[in-house]
């Protein structure tokens, strides 16, 4: 990928970021604001992406005023969540969601305060990562991508439903935020059923989203188990759906020239 590539599609996520960001802060709507955090995201996954060329590991550097912001947009976004997660199973503890809007709004209210200093923090980190940028070749490229394959595979081959299926989520993200951008450049035999690939992210996000809040609430049994049952019940069935969709997970996201599914033996001598 040459320097001009990446550097546009730095640029586009850049510009959409900040536009999420300052919307934010203008309305201090939880949509701008997963907005802003998942345009993060998409440029972490492409500096993973670039740093596939070691020149490019550098860049890491100039992105962690960014992350800093990250963290302390997911203080305001946490808290949400977590309360919508227990409103939806009927979690009855006042003491608890009190605790959550607390958080929510004094972490809402330091980052309004330092909002246009976290402006100006993107905006000098956007300039230095443009001009630090070197490219990254197809060989590279392609090698990224089977690293990123072969580890999802792994994960689904041992099934454990920790933090590395966690993990094999956002090595799928990394894939599916920077396929269309290296499409071209991988060629007919590195063809990925993208639409199929999203599922699966989508169905280990449902997972992990009732294992938080289970774990959030396992202590409040004697105030809602009936809340804490159905969650338990509804982190078996995600777990099951993981499995269901995960299986033969290979020969599923791998596709022909023709648009047909076809059996590809996993190579991984690599990765020892």
């Amino acid at each position: 990928m040459k320097k001009e590539k990446g550097k546009s599609r730095l640029k586009k996520i850049a510009k959409e970021m900040m536009q999420a960001l300052s919307s934010f802060l203008q309305t201090s709507d939880q949509a701008q604001l997963h907005a802003f955090r998942v345009q993060v995201k998409k440029m972490k996954s492409l500096l993973v992406l670039l740093a596939s060329n070691g020149k490019n590991s550098s860049l890491f550097k100039y992105f962690k005023p960014v992350k800093q912001i990250f963290r302390h947009a997911g203080r305001i976004r946490d808290p949400y969540l977590h309360v919508k997660l227990a409103t939806e199973f009927k979690l009855k503890d006042k003491e608890f969601f009190e605790q959550q809007q607390r958080m929510m709004e004094g972490e809402l209210s330091l980052f309004l305060k330092h909002g246009n200093k976290y402006k100006r923090m993107v905006e000098h980190a956007m300039d230095k990562l443009a001009k630090k940028l070197r490219k990254t070749n197809e060989e590279q490229i392609a090698r990224f991508f089977e690293i990123e394959l072969n580890s999802v595979v792994l994960a689904f081959a041992k099934r454990e439903f920790n933090e590395s299926m966690h993990d094999c989520r956002k090595r799928i993200k990394n894939i599916l935020y920077n396929y269309k951008l290296v499409e071209k450049s991988l060629g007919h035999n590195f063809r990925l059923d993208i639409p199929y690939l999203s599922r699966v992210q989508e169905t280990i996000g449902s997972w992990h989203d009732s294992v938080l809040v289970a774990e959030l609430i396992s202590n409040k049994i004697g105030k809602s188990p009936t809340a804490l049952f159905r969650l338990k019940d509804k982190v078996l069935m995600d777990e099951r759906a993981v499995v269901a969709i995960s299986t033969d997970f290979w020969q599923k996201v791998k596709v022909s020239s023709s648009d047909e599914r076809v059996e590809q033996k996993l190579l991984m001598p690599h990765l020892e």
